[in-house]
C-alpha cells in the first residue's frame, strides 16, 4: 500500500513538472509564433502606420457585372480610401445610362479596413503584454487570454466580411459623388419634389436601426386561419409551417394523431427566433363541407372574421383608447382544396367567392402526395381556370401590385398557386440527416424538398416575403371596407354628443361579406381583365 502511494505521488510530481514546463516554455513559444503571424497579417492592410514611411500603395480595380453590361467602372484604392471612381450604371427599365464619379476634393474612407486593422493590433497588444518574462499560473489563465485574442480576430473578420453598405441613393446624397444630370425625357419633373443637393450625410439611415430596435422590443402579431374539410391535415400543416407544436394532442406523452377539430378554435403562441418575437394566433375551423346539407356553411367563418374587425373598430372609436390595440384580425386564410384531381367543387367556388372579399385567401392543394406530378399540374391548371372564370381574386391580388418589382415577383407566385403541399411534424433519418416528412412503405416524402412538394413556396409566401404585405392589405383594404360600411351605418343613429359611437353589429351584419366601395373600385379593372 505504501509503495503504491509513493508511486502515485512520484507520478503526480512528474505531471506537475511537465505542466509547469508547458505553461512557462511551450505556451510562450506558441504565443510568439501567433504574434509573428498577426504582425505579418497587419502589414497586408497596406495602411500607413507608426512604423511605416513613404507613400501608400495604389491599386486599381475593374468593376463589372458577371452576365450583363449594366454595371461598369474603375475604382482606385489607396490605403483605406477610394481615391478615384468612375462608374457607369445602365438602367434596365428604360435603357437610361447614369454616370457616377468621385469628387476631386473628397475620398471615400473604407472604415471597415481601419477597424479590422485596429482589432488585429489589439490582439497583438494582448500577446505583447504576456511576453516570455510573464509566468502563467493556471491553464484557465491561458484559455482566458486566447479567448480575448480570438474575440478581437473574430471582430476583425466580421468587419471585412460584412462591411457597412450604402445604397445608390445614399451614395448620391452623401456628397462623395458628382452625378451628371440624365438626358431630358418627355416626362416632366414633378414640381412638388424639387432636387436638393446635400452637403453631407445627416444620419437619416439611422431610422432603420431605430425601427429594428423597436421591432425587437415589441415584436409582431400574425393571425392565420385554416379552412377545409376534415382529414386534409390542416392542424398538421400549421405545426409544420412554424416548426412547433401549435396543436398538441390531449395526451402529449402518447404518439396519437392530432384530434379532429370540432368547433372554431384559436390558439396563440409566442415564437422567438434570433431575439425577434412573433405572436402567432392560428384559428382552426370546423370540417368544411362535411355535412349532408352544406347550405350557409360559411356563415360561422365569415362571422368570426367580421367579429374581429368589429372588435378592432370598437377599440378605435373609444375616446381614451389603448396605446397599442390588440390585433386579432385574420391576416390570411389558407384554404385547403381536397386532392380530387378534377376541379373545384361548387361549394369551394361559392365559399371562395364570399371569402375573398373579406380576407386574404391562399388556396393550397392538400395531401399532394396522393397525386402524381402530371395529375398535380393538370389539377392546378383546372383550379386556376375555375378561379379566373368566376372572378375569384386570391392573394396576391393583381390590383395591389405597387411597382414593377412587385408585379414580377407576384406574377411568378400566381403561376404556382394553388401550392401542392404535404404536412408532417415528425422527423426521419434520410442519408444521415434528419428531415421532416411522411414515411410510407416505398419511401419518405420530404416536406422541405421541392422535388416532392411545394411546401417551401407556401412558407416563403406566408413568412419570409409577404407577411407584412398580408397585414397591410388586411388593414388598408379589408378592414377599411368594413370600417367604412359600419361608419356609414352610423348616420342612421340619432345624433347627439356621442352619435359617432356605433351599436354592436348584429349577427346578420357579421355574416355578410359586405365588400366596400373602395375594394370595388380597386378591383374593377382587374376583374374586367380576368373575366
Amino acid at each position: 500500500m505504501a509503495t503504491t502511494m509513493a508511486a502515485s505521488a512520484a507520478e503526480r510530481a512528474v505531471l506537475e513538472e511537465e505542466f509547469r514546463w508547458l505553461l512557462n516554455a511551450e505556451v510562450h513559444a506558441v504565443l510568439r509564433q501567433l504574434q509573428d503571424i498577426l504582425k505579418e497579417a497587419s502589414l497586408r492592410f497596406t495602411l500607413p502606420g507608426p512604423s511605416t514611411e513613404g507613400p501608400t500603395k495604389q491599386e486599381n480595380f475593374i468593376l463589372g457585372s458577371c452576365s450583363t453590361d449594366q454595371v461598369k467602372g474603375v475604382l482606385t484604392l489607396q490605403g483605406d480610401a477610394l481615391s478615384q471612381a468612375d462608374v457607369n450604371l445602365k438602367m434596365p427599365r428604360n435603357n437610361q445610362l447614369l454616370h457616377f464619379a468621385f469628387r476631386e476634393d473628397k475620398q471615400w474612407k473604407l472604415q471597415q479596413i481601419q477597424d479590422a486593422r485596429n482589432h488585429v493590433s489589439q490582439a497583438i497588444y494582448l500577446l505583447t503584454n504576456r511576453d516570455g518574462s510573464y509566468q502563467f499560473k493556471t491553464g484557465a489563465e491561458v484559455l482566458k487570454l486566447m479567448d480575448a485574442v480570438m474575440l478581437q480576430l473574430s471582430r476583425a473578420r466580421n468587419r471585412l466580411t460584412t462591411p457597412a453598405t450604402l445604397t445608390l441613393p445614399e451614395i448620391a446624397a452623401s456628397g462623395l459623388t458628382r452625378i451628371p444630370p440624365p438626358p431630358s425625357t418627355s416626362r416632366p419633373s414633378s414640381p412638388r419634389t424639387p432636387p436638393c443637393e446635400m452637403l453631407g450625410p445627416v444620419g437619416i439611415e439611422a431610422v432603420l436601426d431605430q425601427l429594428r430596435i423597436k421591432a425587437m422590443k415589441t415584436g409582431f402579431e400574425f393571425n392565420i386561419m385554416v379552412v377545409g374539410q376534415s382529414g386534409l391535415g390542416k392542424s398538421t400543416m400549421m405545426n409544420t409551417l412554424f416548426k412547433s407544436k401549435v396543436w398538441q394532442s390531449s395526451l402529449p406523452n402518447l404518439e396519437v394523431p392530432t384530434p379532429q377539430t370540432l368547433e372554431l378554435h384559436s390558439v396563440t403562441h409566442v415564437i422567438e427566433e434570433k431575439g425577434l418575437k412573433l405572436k402567432l394566433t392560428v384559428t382552426d375551423t370546423p370540417g368544411f363541407g362535411d355535412k349532408i346539407n352544406n347550405d350557409k356553411c360559411w356563415d360561422p367563418i365569415l362571422s368570426y372574421i367580421n367579429q374581429q374587425y368589429e372588435q378592432y373598430l370598437q377599440e378605435e372609436l373609444l375616446i381614451t383608447r389603448q396605446r397599442h390595440i390588440p390585433d386579432t384580425r385574420v391576416h390570411c386564410c389558407v384554404y385547403f382544396v381536397p386532392p380530387t384531381g378534377h376541379c373545384l367543387r361548387p361549394l369551394d367556388i361559392e365559399f371562395l367567392r364570399r371569402l375573398c372579399g373579406t380576407v386574404n385567401v391562399v388556396p393550397v392543394i392538400a395531401r399532394a402526395d396522393s397525386l402524381t406530378i402530371e395529375e398535380r399540374d393538370a389539377f392546378r391548371s383546372r383550379i386556376q381556370q375555375n378561379l379566373k372564370t368566376h372572378c375569384i381574386d386570391v392573394y396576391p391580388q393583381k390590383c395591389f401590385d405597387e411597382d414593377i418589382n412587385d408585379r414580377l415577383l407576384n406574377s411568378k407566385i400566381r403561376e404556382q398557386i394553388p401550392f401542392a403541399v404535404v404536412g408532417a411534424d415528425r422527423e426521419h433519418l434520410v442519408n444521415g440527416r434528419c428531415v421532416l416528412g411522411r414515411k410510407t412503405k416505398w419511401g419518405i416524402i420530404e416536406v422541405e424538398n421541392m422535388a416532392h412538394c411545394e411546401f417551401l413556396l407556401l412558407r416563403d409566401l406566408l413568412i419570409r416575403s409577404h407577411l407584412q404585405d398580408l397585414k397591410d392589405i388586411t388593414h388598408n383594404v379589408h378592414y377599411e371596407n368594413y370600417r367604412v360600411l359600419r361608419l356609414n351605418e352610423s348616420h342612421l343613429l340619432p345624433r347627439g354628443p356621442g352619435w359617432v359611437n356605433l351599436a354592436p353589429a348584429s349577427p346578420v351584419q357579421l355574416m355578410s361579406p359586405g365588400p366596400g366601395k373602395a375594394r370595388k373600385r380597386a378591383t374593377k379593372d382587374c376583374r374586367e381583365d380576368d373575366c
